[in-house]
């Protein structure tokens, strides 16, 4: 007599296959580190783009780059 083999898998509902949505909510260490080093260098580009506007400003006397 050979056992019956039951197919348990059955589909994740709590995972989103793809999208924007699946990134926002995931807990996969990889994509977590992946959006960190990216929020990282677009706030590091921010502050680059921002300390430029204020050497600007004070390149010369009565700057009005930032009024």
């Amino acid at each position: 007599m050979t056992p019956e083999v039951l197919d348990t898998e059955e589909p994740d509902s709590h995972e989103a296959t793809g999208g924007l949505w699946s990134w926002i909510t995931t807990v996969d260490h990889k994509r977590i580190g992946l959006m960190y080093g990216g929020t990282a260098m677009f706030f590091f580009l921010l502050g680059g783009i921002e300390a430029l506007f204020i050497r600007l400003q004070l390149a010369v006397p009565d700057g009005t780059v930032l009024t």
